[in-house]
């Protein structure tokens, strides 16, 4: 939540970033990457907390893979949003969602 909060200060740097980012497929494939290693960090730091191993047990890979999914889903609504929301807000509403059972949507 704190790297959220920290993008939200600077949105026309991000903007300009996710612009570039668009027309060099390139850097998307390492964002993609980016992703990748911050969610395996944070699988070890889960296992370590949990006392379990990330190489046996499915839980610290599968939390730390469904919270890359939170972050991810948040900051394509943000972009999308231009930034009318605030990000750290559609990361607590992401969350929210997940821990309510991912119930079907009332329109």
């Amino acid at each position: 939540m704190d790297r959220a909060a920290e993008m939200t200060r600077d949105t026309e740097l991000w903007r300009l970033r996710m612009k570039v980012v668009d027309a060099n497929p390139s850097l998307a494939a390492r964002l993609a990457s980016g992703f990748g290693e911050s969610e395996r960090a944070l699988a070890e730091a889960i296992a370590i907390r949990t006392d379990t191993r990330v190489d046996v047990d499915v839980y610290p890979s599968l939390l730390a893979a469904v919270q890359g999914v939170v972050m991810r889903t948040s900051l394509h609504r943000w972009l999308a949003g231009e930034f009318a929301s605030p990000l750290p807000d559609l990361v607590d509403e992401a969350g929210d969602v997940l821990i309510s059972g991912l119930r079907e949507p009332t329109a």
